[in-house]
């Protein structure tokens, strides 16, 4: 009698040990599922809007993004953790900037074909209007000293780095392996991206997914 309550009580625990574990994953998923589904109705929702950009107008393209996408929010105060430990990729776009958006596109698609789970984006405009006011310098001069000579953006009539939206950046255990700062050389923003464009991106932001980790992002649910 006394070894078959000793059973049943294993059998319970072991039932109530696979109950809480399924809940678990099941609310983690949730909780992923809702980053990406957050950046679809974030970007989605400036289809077709006008925007104003040095003084000229542009209408912001259509977009349509899979349920299923890569994107992960990050705060400003995590760019530069990101870019010191781990394996990661991040995106400084706004789904008010005509050339995110454009790259949007060729990034989603070349994510895809290599298998990553996590790109992390962040709007840069505010910090970058912040810096003006001479607000988070701190924060701001570690990223830009981290990014180093990766980039060549500055604030105008200084001499002080400056991280645009349109910048893609990949980096593996600290170390900053390729910045992407713009879809080419010779494209003009508010235009659709050409062919050749496209495929001069494709090559590069495959080079960025190579140069990480042979081509294939690090697993990680995307939290």
């Amino acid at each position: 009698m006394k070894k078959k309550i000793i059973i049943i009580g294993i059998i319970v625990l072991l039932l109530a040990g696979g109950i809480t574990t399924f809940l678990i994953v099941k609310n983690k998923n949730k909780e992923c599922n809702s980053q990406a589904t957050r950046f679809k109705k974030l970007y989605e929702k400036y289809n077709g809007v006008e925007i104003t950009y040095n003084k000229k107008k542009y209408k912001l393209q259509n977009l349509e993004i899979e349920k299923d996408n890569p994107m992960a929010s990050i705060s400003k105060e995590d760019i530069y953790n990101k870019l010191e430990k781990g394996t990661n990729i991040i995106f400084f776009s706004s789904a008010k900037d005509y050339t995110s958006r454009e790259m949007l596109e060729v990034l989603l698609e070349v994510a895809k074909g290599n298998n990553c789970d996590t790109i992390y984006y962040f709007d840069i405009d505010k910090l970058n209007e912040n810096y003006s006011k001479e607000i988070d310098v701190e924060l701001y001069d570690k990223i830009t000293e981290k990014l180093d000579s990766n980039i060549n953006k500055y604030f105008k009539d200084t001499d002080k780095k400056k991280i645009e939206n349109g910048t893609i950046v990949f980096s593996k255990d600290g170390e900053i392996k390729k910045v992407i700062e713009n879809i080419s050389d010779d494209y003009e923003y508010g235009t659709k991206i050409s062919k050749d464009q496209e495929k001069n991106l494709k090559t590069n932001i495959n080079e960025g997914f190579s140069d990480i980790s042979g081509g294939v992002c690090e697993i990680r649910q995307q939290c």
